[in-house]
Order: structure tokens, then C-alpha cells, then sequence
């Protein structure tokens, strides 16, 4: 009888176990489809040239999110920049978009050089997917 008892339980805890796990996975999974989701939303934003202004800030927003998702550590955008700054093919460009948007909030300052829209677009795209969030293929968005 004792027998069956730890067998019920060892089987009942690796159960227990396999369906924690399995929610783990389904939630990230989760998170990454809403970070993409937000991505090709932000995308259809830079089509007008008076949403610009408005696509630095989302897609700063969404670095930083992304950021807190894959649980880089620090109190505010630029400390978690620093602690993920290991994984970033190109840590300037990371800190253009970031900087970019800051200015863009506090200053009220219209982005409306082309050039900086495109640079900021490969910029935040590039960030994604050295977050592992887009993936790098021409196919992707």
C-alpha cells in the first residue's frame, strides 16, 4: 500500500511539474506574439510622415518592454540598456533610439528627416531581434 502511495504522489508531483512548465512556455509564447503584435502595429505608423515623432517613442517603449521581459535588470530604460548591453550587435544604435525618443517626449520635437526615420527603423528592428523577439530573415517584420 505504501507502495502505491509514493507512486501516486510521484507521479502526481511530475504532473504537477510538467503542466508548470508547459503554462510557462505557453505564456512566453504569449508575450512574444504581443511584443511582435505591437512591432508591425508601430510599422504601419511610420507610413505618415506626421506619426514619426510618435513611432521613436512607441518603439522605445517597446525596446524597454521587451527589456523587462527578458528580465534584464535596473530601475529605468537606460540602466536596463546597460545590463543587456552584452547582447546588442550594435549598442549605439540601441542608445540612438533611446535617446532619440527621450528628446522626441521632452521636447516636443518633430522627427522629420527621413534619413533618422530610417535609421531609426533598422535601429529598433535590429534591437528586436538581437532580443529574440523578431526574427532576421527579409521575410519577418
Amino acid at each position: 500500500m505504501k507502495y502505491n502511495l509514493r507512486l501516486v504522489l510521484a507521479i502526481s508531483a511530475a504532473v504537477i511539474v510538467l503542466v508548470a512548465v508547459a503554462y510557462l512556455i505557453y505564456r512566453q509564447n504569449l508575450q512574444k506574439k504581443r511584443l511582435i503584435k505591437r512591432w508591425n502595429s508601430l510599422m504601419k505608423l511610420v507610413r505618415k510622415k506626421s506619426k514619426w515623432s510618435e513611432f521613436a517613442v512607441e518603439a522605445d517603449k517597446l525596446i524597454v518592454d521587451t527589456l523587462k521581459f527578458k528580465r534584464f535588470k535596473g530601475h529605468n530604460a537606460g540602466e536596463k540598456i546597460v545590463s543587456a548591453q552584452h547582447v546588442f550587435s550594435n549598442n549605439d544604435d540601441v542608445w540612438f533610439c533611446h535617446k532619440l525618443a527621450t528628446q522626441v517626449s521632452s521636447e516636443k520635437i518633430p522627427i522629420e528627416d527621413k534619413e533618422v526615420v530610417l535609421r531609426l527603423i533598422h535601429s529598433c528592428r535590429q534591437s528586436l531581434i538581437d532580443l529574440d523577439i523578431l526574427r532576421n530573415d527579409k521575410n519577418a517584420r
